[in-house]
């Protein structure tokens, strides 16, 4: 591995650092950033069912955006797989684990809910850096409470 492919794979890495950190601390205009404009987002349950489908950052920032208002919540990466594609894309999956606790009195149907999984993405170097172009979240175990 030549220090080029050593580079991009520590700048996907970043990206995927900054999106947990992101979006845990709420700075939605970093966390926007880190997509492309057409990039597309499923999220699945453990059944294989998809639960939410996007087609546009925006539908899913507006989403995140409303759906952590009222929350605390912690998104953690690991154990990256990344696959470079010669001509500038890469394959990553992330195992990952997420816990989001509502505050009393919000206009949810449970309290918090704790789930495990993994992210599968896709991801197109730019002039900018490393931007995500599609993202899956398939659960394996979901806690909800």
């Amino acid at each position: 591995m030549d220090v080029r492919q050593l580079a991009a794979l520590e700048g996907i890495r970043l990206v995927k650092a900054r999106y947990c950190r992101f979006i845990d601390t709420r700075q939605w205009d970093a966390f926007a950033r880190l997509f492309a404009t057409d990039a597309r987002l499923t999220f699945y349950d453990v059944g294989g069912a998809v639960l939410h489908r996007f087609t546009h950052v925006e539908q899913f920032l507006a989403s995140t955006i409303e759906t952590l208002a009222s929350a605390h919540s912690i998104h953690q990466v690991h154990n990256s797989e990344i696959e470079l594609d010669p001509t500038g894309s890469a394959l990553a999956i992330w195992s990952m684990e997420d816990r989001i606790t509502y505050a009393d009195g919000a206009q949810r149907s449970f309290r918090s809910l704790h789930g495990y999984g993994h992210y599968y993405e896709t991801l197109q170097s730019t002039g900018e850096g490393w931007l995500i172009k599609t993202l899956e979240l398939k659960r394996t175990f979901l806690y909800i409470e």
